[in-house]
Parts: C-alpha cells; structure tokens; sequence
C-alpha cells in the first residue's frame, strides 16, 4: 500500500444493524494522507482522542467504486451554489458515502497529474455526533499513489465480505466493472472523459458519440482540455464555434527563438514539478532568451516576438467561446483565436499560448487555454502570470515599500497598472491565501471547505 495515502483497517470489529454487509465491515479505520491523519478525532462519549473511527467500511468502498473515475480525473470547477456543485461535491466529499456515519470532511479533486485532499473540521453540536474531527490540511498528491490506495482498500473490503459468506453485493459487481474498465484502455479512456465533463459512467453515450471525431480533427489532449472546461450541455457546441471561429482568422504568428526556448524548457523541466512552478519556470527562460529582463512587457513588445502585428490585441472574435491556438504548417507557427474579453484578458490569453505552444508539444491542431483547472491550465495561468508580471519584482518591491495588508490596495493597483495585468495577479503573488485567491496558480477557490 502507498504510504502516502492510505485507508487502513486497523481491526474488524463485531457489527450491527439490518444489513449483512455494514455487519460484516465493521471495523476500525483510519485515514492517513502524507502521514497526516483524516481520522484524528476526539471521542465525546469516552473523553479520549484516537487515530481511528469505527464505521462500517461498506459504504465508502461503494462510494470509492462508484465515483471512482471522478475522484481520479475531474478537476475543480467554478461553483454557481447550484445543483452542479451539489453533484460535484456529492461525487468528491468523503461524507457523502453516508451510510449513517460521521466521516471526516476530507475533499479531493485531479488536476490529471496530482490529487489534492483537503481535511477541514465539521463545527457539530455534541449531541449530534459522537466523534469531532481535529486535523485540518490541504495536500497534493501523485495520481498513482491515491489510486493504489483506493485499490487496496476496496480489496481488503471484498476479501473480508466474503470471509462472510457474502460474494454477491453490490460492491462486487462495481469492483468487477471498475476492473475491467482499468484494463480496457478505449474504456479507460472513455471513462476519463465522461469524468472531464462531470458526469457519471455511461451518463453521456450520445454524447461521447460526437467525441472520437473531434479527436481526430484537433487532438485528445485538446478534447480533454475542452472536456474539463465544459459541461454536457455545450461540449460539442464549444467545437463548432471554435472550428467556426478558427477560419475567420488568418495571420499566423512565428514564435521567435522557438527552437531555442523549447529546448532551453524541456532541460529544465521535471514531471515532479507542480505545474505551476513549472509555468513560472518556463517564463524565466522566456524573459531571458528574449532579453526582456524585469521590463514591462508590452503590446508590441509581444507582437514583435510573435512576428504579428500588434493590432492582434483589438482583435477578437466573439463567435468563440474560449481562446486557443492553432498549430501551423511549421512548429514555430501558431494562429491565435482570440476570445471576446478585455484588453487584459487579451493579453494575459495570448501569454498563456505562448507557454502552452513552448511545452505541450503533442503535435496536435488544437492548444485550448480554458477556465478549468487542469495541470496544463494551472501551467499557463502562472506562465502567463511571470511572463508578464515576474512574481520577485511584485514581492521585492512590497518588501521595500512596507506596506500592510491593510493598505496594499494602492500598491497592488500601481504594479497591475505598470505591468499591465489583471489586480488579481498582483494579489496572488502577494496574499495567495488571505484573499482567498488560487494558492498555486491554479488552486480551485471555488471548492468550499
């Protein structure tokens, strides 16, 4: 078992109540996370603290089984407080595997390379639970490691089901798909991409219909992407519209030094390091082969550097839903299909393909910069963050003015205004975690505690 998470009995213990399978899985469990413990809890009935809760293991096996592909591949998404964030929430939060049980408010997402869990505490009143929860933390995780995790777990509940006599529940029949699908890999496939949109196994069969055709024309990495910014409802209509919008532009940029700089990233890159890090990294290499130093990094400077006139920045086309690039005849070649947005966000969309055409390099037609969550989005956030506004300026420059949180309002407004950026990026390097800004470039901050 992965020692970085597991979900460990820790003793069987003699059950109770109508249903054979709770009875059977009674035991005593424990959650751990980098060897942080979810199941950290003080025992109100017995006055003590202990590393375990005692819980039938039954219902959060099925719950793994079942949302399985959501827990290992969606992203974070932007909640509107609606009936989607309620599903989102009820396929990602540990308390939603019920059963009659108190767990710990234990939260985790993919960005499709890491698994974050957060551990925040449940505020109950005594005489509705018998345990309350005491750890609190937010870690990222390798992919892999929470889904051996999830592995062995559900294992050791079948094993123990049916050292009961039982060998045909429900958790047997999910573990059985779940095993065929993880072999199969078109199924394994589809399976990621019903989780990219949201929705459960076999939800979307029409939908997916449409999916091997978009593959074939823009890429799957880029229907992936699409997949994660979307939902259900306008998947297959964000590729018309792009594909429509993509012939209304014709001038093609030419990335200077390309050759140089995706050499020069590729050196230094490492796939142990966080995406966004990455991007950060990528932009240091680009502001040194460009020569650009600390310096404001302009329209034109931009356009000059692509080899684009730089009245691509009044340019939009309204008929697209997101902003992406379109590979040319060349590898250095890229047509920008701007999205309708603010001079701003022109901007900043622009800076996010450069770093997306310098890295991602799967020789596919279509580079999607979206509003998901993603590790290849979360790299272009910050990509395009240090490219134009490098983070060391932002900091040494607050460090030497000694401003307070209280009256940072008008610095932040002055760096955003010299450098051209949005104040959200300025307020990100600064107080990524008081003001309730993306952590990591990237980190979901619509995701509730």
């Amino acid at each position: 078992m992965s020692e970085q998470f597991k979900i460990e009995i820790v003793n069987w213990l003699a059950g109770y109540g109508s249903a054979a399978e709770a009875r059977a899985t009674f035991a005593e469990i424990s959650i751990y996370v980098n060897n942080l413990c979810a199941t950290d809890v003080e025992d109100r009935f017995a006055r003590t603290t202990r590393k375990s809760v005692r819980v039938s293991a039954y219902p959060l096996a099925c719950w793994i089984a079942a949302n399985w592909w959501r827990l290992l591949c969606e992203p974070a998404r932007r909640g509107d407080g609606g009936g989607a964030q309620h599903d989102w929430d009820m396929s990602h939060r540990l308390t939603a595997s019920g059963g009659g049980y108190v767990w710990p408010n234990l939260l985790l997402w993919s960005d499709g390379v890491e698994i974050t869990a957060r551990c925040t505490q449940q505020s109950m009143p005594d005489d509705l639970s018998p345990v309350r929860y005491l750890n609190f933390f937010e870690v990222p995780l390798p992919a892999c490691a929470v889904e051996e995790g999830f592995a062995t777990f559900i294992e050791a509940v079948v094993r123990r089901l049916h050292e009961s006599g039982l060998r045909d529940t429900n958790l047997h029949a999910l573990w059985k798909d779940l095993t065929m699908e993880r072999s199969h890999g078109p199924l394994t496939e589809t399976r990621k991409l019903e989780a990219l949109l949201g929705i459960d196994p076999e939800e979307g069969n029409e939908l997916l219909q449409e999916a091997p055709k978009w593959q074939r024309q823009v890429g799957k990495h880029a229907v992936e992407e699409i997949a994660a910014g979307s939902s259900p409802k306008n998947f297959i209509d964000t590729f018309v519209r792009c594909k429509q919008a993509a012939k209304t532009v014709n001038a093609q940029s030419r990335v200077e030094k390309f050759d140089s700089l995706r050499a020069e990233i590729i050196e230094h890159s490492s796939p142990r390091i966080p995406p966004a890090s990455a991007g950060r990294s990528a932009a240091h290499v680009v502001r040194q082969i460009w020569e650009l130093g600390d310096q404001v990094v302009t329209n034109r400077v931009l356009a000059e550097r692509l080899n684009l006139g730089e009245q691509v920045f009044d340019s939009s086309t309204p008929s697209t839903p997101l902003t992406f690039g379109v590979k040319g005849h060349s590898e250095d070649q890229i047509k920008v299909v701007l999205r309708d947005a603010h001079p701003l966000g022109k901007r900043f969309d622009v800076a996010r393909l450069i770093g997306d055409h310098l890295t991602f390099h799967y020789g596919e037609a279509w580079k999607p910069a979206t509003a998901s969550f993603t590790a290849r989005q979360k790299f272009q956030r910050a990509f395009a963050s240090e490219l134009l506004c490098p983070s060391e300026v932002v900091r040494s420059r607050y460090r030497a003015t000694a401003h307070s949180l209280e009256g940072s309002d008008d610095f932040v407004e002055t760096i955003a205004d010299e450098y051209q950026v949005s104040q959200f990026v300025v307020q990100n390097y600064l107080f990524p975690e008081v003001r309730g800004f993306e952590t990591r470039m990237g980190r979901p901050y619509s995701v509730t505690s």
